[in-house]
């Protein structure tokens, strides 16, 4: 069976704990600047991104799935969408992990 170990350096190890204190995903999910924090967002992620050794990526892939969630658990352009309670507690807990800024609560997707 064969087994592939990818080894990252220390910068790499840290980046999880440096984006969920940054807020790279929370900024524009917390509404702290209303209708600006998406905004400041995108303008964070565009500055992190060239120094970040391609963590981006997987910030993006983030990014998209707690937009996906929001869309769901609180009605996109003005749909509502019919889930049982035990699917949208799941998808609450899913949500909060994606936009946490607490390093070890914050998850990435991807």
């Amino acid at each position: 069976e064969r087994v592939d170990n990818v080894r990252t350096g220390e910068a790499w190890r840290s980046m999880k704990a440096v984006c969920a204190t940054e807020g790279l995903i929370a900024a524009g999910y917390r509404r702290e600047h209303g209708e600006h924090s998406r905004v400041l967002q995108v303008v964070k992620l565009m500055l992190f991104a060239p120094s970040s050794g391609l963590y981006s990526c997987p910030l993006a892939m983030t990014d998209g799935a707690a937009k996906l969630l929001e869309g769901i658990l609180r009605g996109a352009g003005g749909q509502r969408f019919l889930v049982s309670e035990g699917a949208r507690q799941n998808l609450e807990l899913a949500f909060d992990r994606l936009t946490s800024r607490d390093p070890a609560c914050f998850a990435t997707s991807g």
